[in-house]
């Protein structure tokens, strides 16, 4: 056994008496610089925090070199007899301000040296994205908001309500329970959604209903569906911020003159809706006839509409206007005859001719009328078919036009004072619902919604040409499926500058596929706000994940230490293997996983230098609480 020297002996006694003064000096430091640490990491400053810390130490020196005594005054307050330490320092043992200045200014000195540690320590840990979502998805916040979803929305609803800015439009809340809002200026860039029936589609519509009128804002619904219920709850919104609405449907009485507007190109354009047939030559045939005629109905100045266009249908018709549109031509007629009688010779030794003059008045066709007769039937006198070759050969229209007039609709197409007028709507910031029953009008609701989208290209071009495009109008085209073609998409696209703001809805971008190959990407690629519902189609899953794209994630793999059931992971990247991989922003399983009421709203239009990730929203619904 060795025995230690007195030399020995003094150095650990010297070690011990220099660590029990270190945490005698320490202790008051690490109880203030807990919480400081605590707001350290909650505001992250580092900057701000290292100049209070050297700030912070200047204090503390200068305060123990005035009264060191002040600095031992936290043990004044412990349940122990601390008369050694009064033995100890010479001075008692009291707490005083100068004390807490010089606890505060040491704990900034701490706590910054443990934020610089933590910082080491997380700046070696590898994290991963994905698991970050994969453990807030099993948190009891994400729980509790879902859970709570409804009245969460119902609360904010009131209060935005109540507070009645509506700078924004308010959808509803985050899974985090945060409020989610966009501007309405993003719309104008166009907003696309998808969701299956039963998704909550036209609630979600219903929020941007809300928007417009609160503001103002003139609005078009279009709905191909025919859904009395989507009648009812957007006529409930217009009731609650009192504004009228127009309803054209089967079910009501407005009228509606789709040839009210537009020059002969652009009705023609309209009608072709009703007499394009599978056959180009006839089709064609079919046009020029339906262009004449309305030329015709401009030149005489007679009410247009389907009516007035159906009965010129019949050439006898336009013949008894022509033949009527005459004027009158004045002829010089020179008549020269020889006079024989008994004065013969008594003036002229020649016979003498005598000349007389007479005004003869004939009608004949006027310019206009020769115009149309040549038009009409002139230029097809050489045919098989002779002057009715456009009449016989374009039998389709005259039995289109009757269809439809004939019809239970035929009623809606008549010319009245108070009928549906998309300019006056606009004018006076009024609002329209369209909808029509699919399952009794399949036939017409692909005509008469074109009549409208036509129409609102007439719109479009009036609100360029008085300069409106900050003046904005909503344009809801629900179904958009049930009545799209190549010409409203190109439509849509061009109503951005005269202040549109469009939303095209539909269940399946499949359904899109059905009206045209090329029609869902031309959809996409023109829309820069998305927001994608709960959907059952794999390859449509796929596909929305793609195009939300993807970002830049850690893949890991881990390392295991020790044995049995318990297994430590170590995730320092010297303990496995750490490399960079593109992942998707919202992943396959995330949008499979939407119910109805949840959609995920990612916004390429949003300002900022920033772009806004996709996030997933629980939707407020807008008729609570009207």
């Amino acid at each position: 056994m060795q025995i230690k020297n007195e030399k020995d002996v003094g150095k650990e006694i010297g070690m011990v008496s220099a660590l029990l003064l270190s945490v005698l000096f320490i202790f008051p430091l690490l109880v203030f610089s807990i919480p400081l640490y605590i707001l350290a990491r909650m505001f992250h400053k580092p900057i701000l925090h290292l100049i209070l810390a050297v700030i912070g130490c200047c204090f503390l020196v200068l305060g123990f070199m005035n009264n060191p005594a002040a600095y031992f005054g936290l043990y004044s307050m412990l349940p122990f007899n601390m008369n050694w330490l009064v033995e100890l320092t010479g001075y008692p043992l009291v707490l005083s301000r100068a004390s807490y200045i010089m606890y505060i200014s040491g704990a900034l000195v701490i706590s910054y040296g443990f934020y610089l540690y933590s910082e080491m320590f997380r700046n070696k840990k590898v994290n991963s994205i994905e698991d970050e979502r994969d453990r807030f998805k099993e948190s009891g916040k994400y729980h509790k908001v879902r859970k709570q979803r409804h009245k969460l929305n119902a609360k904010l609803q009131e209060k935005w309500r109540r507070e009645g800015k509506y700078n924004r439009v308010l959808l509803g809340i985050t899974e985090q329970g945060k409020a989610y809002e966009l501007d309405f200026s993003e719309i104008n860039q166009h907003h696309f959604i998808v969701a299956t029936t039963g998704g909550g589609k036209t609630i979600y519509l219903l929020n941007y209903v809300e928007y417009a009128l609160a503001n103002d804002y003139p609005m078009i619904f279009i709905d191909g569906k025919g859904s009395m219920e989507s009648i009812e709850e957007v006529s409930t919104i217009c009731k609650a911020y009192k504004k009228n609405l127009q309803i054209f449907s089967d079910q009501e009485s407005l009228t509606y003159n789709p040839l009210k507007y537009g020059n002969a190109t652009v009705i023609t354009d309209k009608l072709k809706e009703l007499v394009e047939t599978e056959s180009k030559y006839y089709s064609e045939i079919s046009t020029s006839l339906v262009q004449v005629i309305i030329q015709f109905i401009d030149a005489y100045g007679f009410k247009r509409d389907l009516h007035t266009f159906a009965y010129y249908l019949e050439p006898n018709h336009i013949k008894q206007i022509l033949v009527n549109d005459t004027v009158e031509k004045v002829i010089d007629v020179e008549d020269t005859s020889t006079e024989q009688d008994g004065y013969r010779g008594l003036f002229d030794n020649e016979e003498m001719g005598i000349a007389t003059h007479t005004v003869k008045v004939e009608k004949e066709l006027s310019e206009r009328a020769k115009k149309h007769q040549y038009k009409i039937f002139g230029r097809y006198e050489a045919s098989e078919e002779g002057e009715l070759y456009l009449f016989e050969n374009a039998a389709s229209v005259r039995t289109q036009i009757h269809l439809l007039l004939d019809s239970e609709l035929g009623h809606l197409f008549e010319e009245k004072e108070n009928g549906l007028d998309l300019l006056s709507l606009s004018e006076k910031k009024e609002s329209l619902f369209v909808s029509f029953d699919g399952t009794i009008y399949d036939s017409f609701i692909k005509k008469i919604a074109r009549f409208l989208i036509l129409d609102l290209n007439y719109l479009v071009s009036y609100r360029n040409r008085t300069m409106q495009k900050d003046q904005p109008l909503l344009a809801i085209y629900d179904e958009f499926s049930v009545y799209a073609n190549d010409k409203i998409v190109d439509t849509v696209n061009k109503s951005r500058s005269a202040g549109f703001h469009c939303c095209i809805a539909t269940q399946l971008v499949a359904d899109l596929d059905d009206v045209s190959p090329t029609l869902a990407r031309r959809v996409i690629g023109n829309t820069n706000t998305f927001a994608i519902g709960h959907t059952n189609l794999p390859d449509e899953i796929e596909t929305w994940a793609n195009v939300l794209g993807t970002y830049k994630d850690h893949d890991m793999t881990i390392t295991t230490e020790g044995k049995g059931p318990l297994h430590r992971k170590e995730l320092m990247k010297d303990a496995g293997t750490v490399r960079k991989v593109n992942k998707f922003k919202v992943s396959p399983d995330e949008i499979r996983d939407l119910r109805a009421g949840q959609f995920l709203i990612t916004r390429k239009a949003a300002k900022g230098d920033y772009p806004v990730e996709p996030e997933i929203v629980y939707v407020r619904n807008p008729l609570i609480g009207l």
